[in-house]
């Protein structure tokens, strides 16, 4: 090899070199910021869901999440603003149901409330629950109902992206209208039903997987 071929060699061959040196930098790089950006959205996920989840609890009256049906049953037994319901129709052991008669997201012009929360059944730590608190309304103070119902949407939509609003009618001719918001096993449903029966209902339904303590 003369000095021309053997210096276009060494020139090629650094050149090959440091393109190589490149794209595996590059590649690095890439993984990197990956990495950082799936850190970051894992993060930013887990904040929001501790978010909801702590805005709902405060809802549901501070009861305590990821607990047994018989725990909670106790917290709302000490409760001395919960009245708690038998309902044949219903296997208190995994269900409970009763009534609030005072709390600061019940307004005062409500004619009554329900409050039924629903264990799913099976030995596993993994349950699907179930809380659904519904609030009637005389049938002259419909105006009463939609603006405690739009407060109810103001604390829980900003905390939602994936949110589907239905509009129907129900089998005794009721208007529904309907606010799905769900956030990964989070599934929260606002509801509102005018001329429901002689009244007018609104309703929380929250629906998630616990694994129970």
């Amino acid at each position: 090899m003369d000095v021309e071929h053997a210096i276009r060699f060494t020139f090629n061959k650094g050149n090959y070199l440091m393109v190589t040196w490149f794209l595996l930098k590059e590649q690095k790089m890439k993984r990197i910021l990956l990495s950082c950006l799936m850190l970051g959205v894992t993060s930013f996920s887990f904040a929001q869901d501790y978010e909801v989840k702590k805005r709902l609890q405060d809802f549901f009256f501070g009861l305590s999440f990821y607990s047994d049906i018989a725990s909670l049953k106790k917290e709302l037994k000490d409760n001395r603003e919960f009245n708690l319901f038998e309902d044949p129709n219903r296997d208190e052991r995994k269900s409970i149901v009763g009534s609030i008669v005072k709390d600061k997201n019940l307004n005062s012009k409500s004619i009554r409330n329900q409050l039924v929360i629903l264990f799913s059944s099976g030995n596993g730590k993994r349950k699907k629950v179930s809380f659904k608190w519904s609030i009637d309304y005389k049938l002259d103070d419909l105006p009463t109902a939609l603006v405690d119902c739009e407060k109810i949407k103001s604390i829980f939509k900003p905390y939602f992206t994936d949110i589907i609003e239905k509009e129907g009618v129900g089998y005794h001719q009721e208007q529904i209208q309907t606010s799905i918001l769900k956030l990964d096993t989070i599934e929260v449903i606002i509801r509102v039903m005018k001329y429901n029966n002689y009244s007018h209902t609104i309703s929380i339904e929250y629906n998630d997987t616990w694994k129970i303590k």
